[in-house]
């Protein structure tokens, strides 16, 4: 079993989206303050790194710990949606679904970066997922889609047309994957959000696994 992590770092010099909060670390105790452990502190946004959003996130909607699990859970498709990219904004098209069948792989994970990222650096420009793309997901049956943009929606959207389609699809979205290593292909996608009872969107450890993973093995 091989396990690919594709969570970006998340740490003090971690790039926020325009405006939002930070992500900071203090330290509560320390050894060499003469406490006997050490014992961080974490102030940040739910949307710093690789993050799950939750319905709360663009209208009233439950918290982000009430979402169900298994739909970030489970066999995924990471596709090279780079060849599908048009337009300004930049957004994927609808073909990026091309051959895709969501009975095999319900969950869809989209590389529209070509490996410069930095997380340290908000990207100057991305592409976003056209609503039509987003329909089409719901249409299609898909029940997880997962960028490695800073979000499914353009920079200066307002409206967060995909965002609210995919909202109202019950579809979630990761955003922020690292997914620039990660070859296209057939996966298992382990994402899991905290269980956060206020919170609009949570981080997550992001990871694809290849192989068949201990439960299976077990059974």
């Amino acid at each position: 079993m091989r396990i690919i992590d594709i969570s970006q770092p998340l740490g003090t010099g971690t790039a926020e989206w325009p405006g939002d909060r930070p992500f900071e670390v203090t330290w509560t105790l320390r050894r060499d303050r003469g406490d006997s452990v050490n014992v961080a502190a974490v102030a940040t946004s739910v949307h710093a790194g690789t993050h799950a959003d939750g319905p709360l996130h663009t209208g009233v909607g439950p918290a982000v710990g009430t979402l169900e699990l298994d739909a970030f859970l489970g066999v995924a498709v990471v596709v090279d949606a780079r060849p599908f990219v048009t337009g300004d904004p930049p957004l994927i098209s609808e073909d990026a679904l091309e051959g895709l069948d969501s009975a095999e792989a319900p969950r869809i994970l989209l590389r529209t970066r070509s490996g410069d990222e930095a997380p340290d650096r908000f990207p100057d420009r991305f592409a976003a997922l056209s609503p039509a793309l987003c329909r089409r997901l719901a249409e299609r049956g898909f029940r997880l889609v997962g960028t490695d943009a800073p979000s499914v929606d353009p920079v200066d959207s307002k409206e967060l047309e995909s965002h609210r389609v995919l909202v109202e699809a019950g579809i979630p979205n990761l955003e922020n994957l690292a997914l620039s290593g990660v070859a296209p292909g057939t996966y298992t996608l382990v994402a899991l959000p905290l269980r956060l009872t206020e919170a609009d969107s949570s981080p997550v450890r992001a990871v694809l696994v290849r192989g068949r993973m201990v439960a299976d093995a077990e059974e």
